[in-house]
C-alpha cells in the first residue's frame, strides 16, 4: 500500500479521500491548518500549511501519493496557482505523485 498525504484532509473532499483511503488499508496523513475535533480511524493528523517550504518538503518527503485539497482561491493569503510550481517542485524532487481535487 501507498502514503498518501493530503493537504486539507479535514475539509469535505480530503476528510472522505482520507476515509476511504484508510479503509482500504493505505498509511493517511492529513494536513490541516488545525487538528480537527473528530479524527477518522487510520488517519494521522498534523497542523501545517503547504505554504510553508518546511511543511510542504516533509510532506513530499513522506508521501508516494500528494493530494492538494484545499480551497484554491486562498491558500495562505493567495490563490492555490500561485503555489503550484513549489507543490510540482517537491513533489519531483521526492519522487511524489501530485493531485489535485477541487470542489
Amino acid at each position: 500500500m501507498s502514503t498518501i498525504v493530503i493537504f486539507g484532509g479535514t475539509g469535505y473532499a480530503g476528510g472522505n479521500i482520507a476515509r476511504e483511503a484508510a479503509s482500504r488499508g493505505h498509511q493517511v496523513i492529513s494536513y490541516s491548518r488545525t487538528a480537527p475535533a473528530e479524527q477518522a480511524e487510520g488517519v494521522e493528523y498534523r497542523t501545517g500549511s503547504l505554504t510553508d517550504d518546511a511543511v510542504l518538503a516533509q510532506a513530499a518527503t513522506d508521501a508516494d501519493d500528494l493530494v492538494v485539497a484545499t480551497h484554491g482561491a486562498d491558500v495562505g493569503g493567495s490563490p492555490l496557482v500561485d503555489h503550484v510550481a513549489r507543490l510540482t517542485a517537491a513533489a519531483i524532487e521526492h519522487g511524489a505523485r501530485l493531485s489535485f481535487v477541487g470542489g
